[in-house]
């Protein structure tokens, strides 16, 4: 872009090489005195300091010691003296003419007046390098521009093919090409840019709003269609200006008393209209929506039956399966309880009968052994024992009695008699 040819750029004039030194020349001894006006600014801004005047006072004071310092360091005190004049000169170049600053939101162009003229290229916000005399600098506005009819100026007047006459308030934003801004300055459009831009943008719109009919202002779709073509339009037209502007934006719109008086009765029959309208199908969705409700509330009754029908049937199932599980757990418990009474039956029947055969036993064993003498002995020990004598009446001269101190002839009288 920046070899781009400009269109419609005026023919430079012709410059001879004496000329052309000569403005380099003037150009050097421009800069010469520049830099030479620096340096006396700041050796006159050394010369106001304090440190300065305190060594001078000093020199002054005679003091033999101080100017043995200062003839010893005079080289170094030089060199010193000679490096901040160098540096705070070269922070003056780049903060002074040899520098030139761009502002945000706006675009440079560099125009040398004794050499190629404008330079096809745009210069970005920032610093750039300058060269007082032989540069020339133009700042243009980058960011975005609003061409407004009807807040601080005037509304456009339009009528419409109907012939009622309409006043239509808009803005249409609009930007400046990115690479663009050099062509303004090398066309001599800077001065006049915006009143040209404003000047397309009204012949524009009042080419393509007037060709909108009062039905299409009203009606929101239509209207939208009749803002996009126009921004379409405007965008086309401007290109020639290196301007970008796409839509334009509606801000207010007007129409004649008698003619507002006519659409606001237009609006109230078109509003009753489509209150009807809303009403009628209000009711047909209300009639819908409550089909529906009786639908749905029929089919949620016919899913609680079928849910309760099969809960039942699962319940009476259920009922089935414990019952058929009781009968045989009744059955298995009977079954089991004959098993057990046999059972007991029988282990009561083998221990009658070993009960029977231990009774006879032991009474054989007893038998045994009291059939021996200490059997017949612990037998008459035990009759003995267990007599018991109400009244005894003793004949002292009956010859058969007893001695009661005789025990051994006592206890014969107990022992059973032997076979």
């Amino acid at each position: 872009m920046e070899n781009e040819q400009v269109q419609g750029t005026p023919a430079e004039p012709t410059i001879t090489a004496r000329e052309r030194w000569t403005a380099r020349l003037v150009a050097a001894w421009r800069f010469t005195r520049s830099t030479a006006s620096a340096i006396a600014k700041l050796a006159r801004r050394v010369r106001a300091s304090d440190a300065y005047a305190r060594c001078v006072q000093l020199a002054r004071s005679g003091s033999a010691r101080l100017r043995r310092a200062l003839g010893a360091s005079r080289g170094p005190l030089l060199r010193a003296a000679l490096l901040v004049l160098f540096v705070e000169g070269a922070v003056w170049a780049l903060t002074g003419p040899l520098v030139q600053r761009i502002p945000p939101g706006m675009v440079g162009v560099r125009h040398s007046p004794w050499g190629a003229g404008v330079e096809p290229r745009d210069f970005a916000a920032g610093l750039h390098w300058n060269l007082p005399g032989l540069h020339e600098w133009h700042t243009i506005d980058a960011g975005t521009q609003v061409v407004d009819f009807g807040t601080f100026t005037p509304a456009l007047e339009l009528r419409t093919p109907e012939g009622n006459l309409v006043g239509v308030a808009v803005a249409v934003p609009y930007r400046l090409m990115e690479g663009r801004a050099h062509r303004l300055v090398a066309e001599s459009l800077r001065s006049s840019h915006a009143d040209m831009v404003r000047a397309n943008v009204e012949a524009v719109l009042l080419t393509e709003l007037g060709r909108a009919s009062s039905e299409d202002w009203l009606d929101d779709e239509r209207r939208r269609e009749v803002l996009d073509g126009a921004g379409a339009a405007v965008g086309a037209a401007l290109e020639s200006l290196y301007v970008e502007a796409d839509r334009v934006l509606l801000q207010g719109l007007r129409f004649p008393a008698p003619y507002e008086t006519k659409l606001l009765e237009i609006q109230r029959g078109t509003q009753k209209r489509r209150l009807s309208e809303a009403s009628a199908n209000l009711k047909q969705y209300q009639l819908i929506v409550d089909r529906g409700v009786e639908e749905n509330s029929r089919a949620v009754q016919r899913l609680r039956d079928e849910r309760d029908l099969e809960l039942t049937e699962l319940r009476n199932e259920r009922k089935r399966e414990i019952r058929l599980f009781e009968i045989e757990s009744e059955a298995e418990v009977r079954l089991m309880r004959l098993a057990a009474d046999r059972s007991y039956a029988e282990r009561l029947d083998e221990g009658r009968a070993a009960r029977l055969t231990a009774e006879v036993e032991a009474r054989g064993l007893v038998d045994a052994a009291l059939a021996g003498d200490e059997g017949r002995l612990y037998l008459a020990v035990q009759a003995a024992r267990a007599l018991q004598l109400g009244e005894v009446v003793i004949d002292s001269r009956d010859p058969r009695l007893p001695n009661l101190l005789d025990l051994e002839g006592a206890t014969e009288l107990f022992l059973p008699l032997r076979d």
